[in-house]
């Protein structure tokens, strides 16, 4: 009869040739990744393999432009106040999770395996000790997880890892004879079996009703319908430079092989009696005498201007790889000036490896949400403690309402700080053209733009009133010195209101002794709302730069060299 353990294995079967390919691009990003060899696949003797560091770097780089992200909860669907209750209630959950996990963080490993494997996941277990909420969060490595799926999900699902023999006899009570042994942790809806080196320890039914994952594949690939789809199914950020990188080892290592050739030239030696049991060796490898018949020596097949031909193929690798990954800018290698439209312009090609695999976060954030909500109201939770110790708060079931009522959405925001000026020298010059608002939301993008504009309507209500200022200064103080312990400190500001307070009284009865409006600054003035002339970089490039350089054909450079 067959068991869940053969249905694994015939499934896993499927997950082949992505397999292979999520290897391929683990070898990447080990150190000795290249070997230079011949045409029938062999190594070449005494010649010199270089591992160029592009593919971890361009690695490297993806994931902290990643992690420097902002991630924002959003919830909408209910009044602001239970909004804010669940958006909060989520932030502290997966606060508790990162703590839990102590040597990384759920976003850290989702940002590196969504690059790497394409693909992310999570096994999420709601557990209590009666005291506290306790989040049992295991992310997944996809290329040891087997699973099929159905219109409704997740079908079955089967993680497999090593677990050293310690682990096993404290989860699961047995004892095994080597160090490590393979687990295979199977749920599907109505049980959990976990199968240690091929024998069925655990079989349990599944208390969720569902398997508790959450997957999600990097919308990038080609979705055919062949039968190898699986293969180019949410590829990795390797996948446009993946055979680039093997032919620039191969073009490095054989210029480095024959520049060993000037410290270790190699000979040839005359000789009247030649070994005819030992087969001739290759006559130019580094630091060989070779043995040759006199009057028989080797002559070169000459091949033309192969000096160029290298130098053009290096090149021209160099810059394909380029396109299928990072520009310089995004790396910080420029060393000439660039303007505020050509570094939006790299900025938006350097992300079309950024997007696709931050919306896939999103979305797998936006599904485990909903599955952490659900088992937190199955479980009909009162008022128990939720966050990172010394930073919790107690919830009910009650306090998440009725999920079907709201929706879930997880919004990121990706900038550097050049990028940052180069907004902002935009903005200056969109100012007096475009919508303040527009400025703030789609040029500026701040992470809560709302929040934004209202502080700025509040400073330019002041800018016009400064009795109103005076007023909201001395109310700030008044709440300051409530809260302050120092009671000579909470004396000082309450002192310091009252003066700006009578300070405000003056102001008023000045005004209506005057009848007429003295504001300090008149921003309702057209002349405030002109662009910017005095940006920190210029808007476009245009003339020669500082080097002498036609710095309008600096961007073309750059700009031609990406998708």
């Amino acid at each position: 009869m067959a068991t869940t353990l053969d249905l694994v294995n015939e499934r896993e079967n499927d997950f082949k040739n992505l397999y292979q390919r999520m290897d391929n691009d683990a070898k990447l990003l080990k150190p000795d990744w290249y070997t230079l060899k011949d045409s029938a696949g062999k190594k070449i003797p005494k010649t010199i393999s270089i591992n160029p560091n592009d593919p971890k770097v361009f690695y490297h780089a993806v994931v902290n432009s990643m992690l420097k992200s902002i991630m924002q909860t959003q919830v909408e669907g209910m009044s602001d106040k239970d909004n804010g209750t669940i958006e909060d209630f989520l932030e502290r959950v997966y606060a508790q999770a990162d703590e839990r996990l102590r040597r990384k963080t759920l976003f850290s490993h989702c940002c590196k395996h969504i690059s790497h494997r394409g693909r992310i996941g999570v096994r999420w277990l709601t557990l209590s000790n009666g005291k506290m909420y306790i989040p049992d969060c295991l992310p997944l490595d996809m290329r040891y997880v087997v699973y099929d799926e159905t219109s409704d999900g997740i079908d079955w699902i089967a993680p497999k890892m090593k677990v050293s023999k310690r682990q096993i006899k404290a989860e699961y009570g047995k004892d095994i004879n080597g160090s490590t042994a393979d687990v295979v942790d199977y749920w599907d809806w109505e049980k959990n079996e976990v199968w240690i080196d091929g024998v069925l320890a655990v079989s349990q039914a599944n208390p969720y009703g569902y398997p508790p994952f959450v997957i999600q594949c990097a919308d990038t690939g080609y979705e055919f319908q062949d039968d190898d789809y699986l293969e180019y199914e949410g590829e990795s950020i390797f996948s446009l430079d993946r055979e680039l990188y093997s032919e620039l080892a191969r073009i490095m290592s054989i210029e480095a092989t024959i520049a060993m050739k000037t410290v270790l030239p190699a000979y040839q030696k005359e000789t009247s009696e030649p070994d005819a049991n030992k087969p001739a060796p290759y006559p130019d490898q580094p630091g060989t005498v070779t043995e040759v018949p006199v009057n028989e020596r080797y002559n070169l097949l000459q091949v033309s201007d192969i000096n160029q031909a290298s130098r053009m193929a290096h090149a021209d690798i160099m810059s394909a790889i380029q396109k299928g990954s990072f520009s310089e800018i995004d790396y910080g290698n420029l060393t000439f000036p660039l303007s505020a439209v050509a570094i939006s312009d790299m900025t938006e090609i350097g992300n079309r490896v950024l997007i696709p695999r931050l919306q896939a976060i999103a979305l797998f954030y936006q599904q485990l949400s909903r599955l952490i909500i659900n088992q937190f109201i199955n479980n009909k939770f009162r008022e128990i403690p939720v966050g990172r110790i010394g930073r919790q708060l107690k919830y009910s079931a009650s306090d998440l309402k009725n999920p079907d009522d709201y929706v879930i959405n997880y919004r990121f925001m990706t900038k550097t700080k050049r990028q940052e000026i180069a907004n902002v020298t935009i903005a200056g010059a969109a100012k007096g053209i475009i919508p303040r608002d527009s400025i703030i939301r789609d040029i500026l993008q701040y992470d809560r733009p709302d929040e934004v504009i209202a502080q700025l309507d509040a400073e330019e209500a002041e800018a016009l009133d400064p009795a109103l200022k005076l007023y909201r200064k001395a109310s700030a103080l008044l709440t300051r010195a409530e809260k302050n312990p120092d009671k000579e400190e909470a004396d000082r500001q309450r002192i310091e209101a009252r003066l700006l307070g009578e300070r405000a009284v003056e102001i008023i009865k000045q005004r209506k002794i005057a009848s007429i409006m003295s504001p300090t600054q008149d921003i309702a003035n057209p002349a405030s709302a002109k662009p910017n002339t005095n940006a920190l970089m210029p808007l476009i490039s245009e003339g020669k730069s500082r080097t002498g350089g036609d710095q309008r054909n600096n961007k073309e450079m750059y700009i031609g060299s990406q998708v």
